[in-house]
């Protein structure tokens, strides 16, 4: 097969090209152009966070992520679990040409989310005004909920093609769709829109912005397959008992990041609520790296947990995480030592936050040194654990936001969710080491041992 050019170049970087075995040369390759990728996404995010404050100050910022907040727990009650269940089977049927699998689970997933997005968008959008005034008190929320409700059903079909593609390997589409394309058009469209029409102007933006990406999707998925014949082979019962599980590890995930948001939002300011939010946009770019390599990763550890090739799967894994955290750690110490320099990029009340962006920050820390781990569990079948892993999280995050939020407000909230980020990948690692017999986790001048 002949090699592309990048793939070519890092086999002759001596570094890479005496270190790393063919499995590792893919994934530094691949993870270079989703990171290029992410690299513009997230200075476009992190734009689109700075004209969001600057416009409408933490209070307007406030809202605006209470009511993203309520749209994205629709969307992911829409996906149903079902990306993770498509990159998974996408993935290992594409390995071995079985484009029946392949198209069976698409077409499945498809159908079985846009329906349930569907009706989720439709019961949000009606129950708009009560959530507002029962759930935050705020009823000015309810009309930039409802239009936020319509962007249910496309978010959802962002996130699937996204993960349609990365199965395929396309992760230049992939990343494009999820990572590039929604905050391109947002900031483009809040920059127009937003200073006429306020909060109502930048859900605009953001609606816009993922029905285009929907419909991009969608194109580059037909692009990149030929299902000319193929017949559609894929039992429902299968794909069902991959999702179930995943859906709960989503739904325990958003509790650990959006419950310390919705309880600020009960017992604290919208401006709280907005210094919050912005700080933990900003935290998640020291993941950027991790999220670059799980893009071309994660097919990888299917492909090989399917071949039953273990001891490749367990190096990659473990150079994958020896990668990221060595390209991550000076994102870290940045966002570390320079916290109100850059909180106060957003406006000087945003500076208040700059010890939450600290907390945060260390928590992602953690997260980026666990590696793979949360795909390594699901791409191996083991969806379960990845769920008792989430699940734990999930407890201590409770017990923190309610027992700090209401004394420490922001801080309490930062603590809440750093704590259980770190709970959560520390069990995802012990799972790892006692399902795989892998120890992934990587402490600087600590070697791993293989198995």
């Amino acid at each position: 097969m002949k090699e592309d050019l990048l793939h070519r170049l890092v086999k002759k970087i001596p570094v890479f090209g005496k270190r790393l075995d063919n499995h590792m040369i893919e994934i530094v390759s691949g993870a270079s152009v989703a990171f290029s990728l992410k690299i513009g996404g997230a200075a476009l995010a992190f734009c689109f966070s700075v004209i969001l404050a600057r416009l409408f100050g933490a209070e307007g910022a406030g809202v605006y992520f209470l009511v993203l907040m309520v749209i994205s727990f629709g969307a992911l009650l829409g996906r149903m679990g079902l990306d993770g269940t498509l990159l998974r089977f996408v993935a290992a049927g594409a390995v071995v040409g079985d484009m029946g699998e392949v198209k069976g689970i698409y077409n499945k997933t498809i159908e079985f989310s846009s329906a349930v997005s569907i009706l989720v968008s439709i019961v949000i959008f009606f129950t708009a005004p009560q959530i507002s005034l029962f759930v935050f008190s705020e009823p000015s929320l309810a009309s930039p909920m409802r239009w936020m409700a319509l962007a249910i059903t496309p978010l959802a079909m962002v996130f699937l093609h996204s993960e349609a593609l990365k199965g395929l390997k396309c992760i230049r589409d992939s990343t494009l769709v999820q990572g590039v394309g929604v905050p391109a058009i947002s900031v483009i469209a809040l920059y127009l829109i937003g200073d006429s029409w306020g909060v109502k102007g930048a859900v605009w933006s953001y609606l816009i912005a993922v029905m285009v990406m929907a419909f991009l999707g969608v194109f580059l998925w037909r692009y990149r397959t030929k299902f000319k014949g193929v017949v559609a082979v894929f039992e429902t019962k299968r794909m069902l008992k991959s999702s179930m599980p995943l859906l709960g590890v989503a739904l325990m995930q958003f509790v650990v990041a959006g419950l310390p948001l919705l309880l600020l939002g009960v017992w604290a300011t919208n401006a709280d609520v907005g210094i919050f939010g912005v700080a933990s946009r900003v935290a998640i770019l020291v993941t950027i790296i991790l999220l670059s390599v799980n893009s071309i990763a994660a097919p990888k550890f299917s492909e090989m947990y399917r071949q039953g090739d273990m001891r490749a799967l367990g190096e990659t894994a473990r150079g994958a995480a020896k990668l990221i955290s060595l390209l991550a750690a000076p994102i870290l110490i940045v966002f570390v030592f320079f916290s109100s320099f850059i909180m106060g990029l957003f406006g000087a009340e945003f500076t208040d936050g700059a010890t939450a962006l600290v907390i945060l920050s260390i928590g992602q820390g953690v997260n980026v040194f666990a590696g793979s781990v949360g795909y390594m569990l699901v791409m191996s079948g083991n969806e379960s654990l990845m769920r008792l892993s989430v699940g734990g999280a999930v407890i201590i995050n409770i017990i923190l936001s309610l027992l700090l939020i209401p004394k420490f407000g922001v801080i309490g909230a930062a603590i809440a969710v750093a704590v259980s980020i770190s709970s959560q990948n520390i069990i995802a690692s012990f799972f790892v080491y006692k399902k795989l017999k892998m120890r992934v986790f990587y402490l600087p001048c600590i070697a791993a041992k293989e198995f």
